[in-house]
């Protein structure tokens, strides 16, 4: 059963603003972290050339722009999941779907094909396949959609 939301619930359940727990999921783990930390050193540095270099009288600006790009290790997790909530509440409507997974199973769907010759001069075909996971779904009225996503080892249970 889909159960529609008024614009005002939801609202309240994707705020424009990351909660608490969308910043520590994107907060992600400690090569993120370092990733992010990263981009800070080269941005601070970056604008620390600049103001050596050229010497420009723009020294506020400067500054606050060195402070945002160094700091963007603490304030990226918040950036990121306000991306996803913005792009979630360009949406007009909103609703759950109430319902059950009715059955599931395991194929292997063909991405690509690659021929070749080897050094014999026969004909080498190498497939590229891709486990799937399918999901039927449906409700008590009766409604029912199947559901494709690539198997990751996080799918386990």
């Amino acid at each position: 059963m889909l159960v529609p939301l008024t614009r005002e619930k939801f609202e309240q359940l994707v705020p424009l603003i990351a909660t608490g727990s969308q910043y520590k999921y994107y907060w992600g783990k400690f090569s993120n972290f370092l990733q992010r930390l990263l981009i800070s050193v080269v941005i601070a540095g970056i604008v620390l050339l600049v103001k050596v270099i050229f010497r420009l009288a723009t020294g506020p600006i400067l500054f606050f722009l060195g402070l945002i790009g160094a700091f963007y290790w603490l304030w990226g997790p918040v950036l990121w999941a306000s991306l996803r909530n913005i792009k979630c509440r360009r949406y007009k409507y909103g609703g759950f779907f109430r319902g059950r997974v009715l059955d599931w199973w395991i194929t292997e769907e063909l991405l690509g094909k690659q021929e070749t010759v080897n050094n014999k001069g026969d004909l080498v075909i190498v497939e590229n396949r891709e486990k799937r996971l399918n999901l039927e779904v449906g409700d008590e009225t009766g409604f029912t959609a199947l559901f494709q996503a690539p198997l990751k080892v996080s799918h386990k249970w």
